[in-house]
């Protein structure tokens, strides 16, 4: 596998990805992800569950030691473009602000996805800028 491909599969979900997604699918695919990282001995916040916020922006923030992974779930075949990710940093950035005491944590944005559903440009965005975002397929 080519290492512009840093993603890991997760197989044990199944899922069908659409462009459009029921309420109830999205929390089912969120619980999935926040099984994954537990597993994995994060601290985990479903931020959408507390927040009721149901938007493009953070829906689960992962913690490890001093590092943070503010994960966005995307369970539509809908491509992420640039300009989302970009928007996804700004959700970054208002997090940090909103959260001062996380200021002096490494803090990286991921998006968790069903299948490899990005433009060419948002490919070649996230592979230039790695060090703070990234993504995994999550089946």
């Amino acid at each position: 596998m080519s290492n512009l491909f840093k993603s890991t599969p997760i197989d044990n979900i199944e899922i069908l990805s659409h462009d459009t997604t029921t309420l109830e699918e999205e929390k089912v695919f969120r619980e999935h992800v926040v099984d994954f990282y537990k597993n994995k001995e994060y601290k985990v916040w479903n931020h959408t569950n507390d927040t009721g916020e149901n938007d493009k922006g953070i829906n689960i923030i992962v913690k490890k030691n001093r590092d943070i992974i503010l994960i966005h779930c995307h369970l539509s075949t809908t491509n992420i473009t640039t300009d989302d990710l970009k928007e996804f940093e700004k959700q970054r950035d208002k997090f940090i602000l909103e959260h001062p005491l996380f200021e002096g944590y490494d803090i990286t944005l991921r998006y968790s996805l069903t299948g490899f559903f990005l433009t060419e440009d948002a490919f070649w965005y996230i592979h230039e800028h790695t060090k703070v975002i990234s993504y995994e397929i999550i089946k």
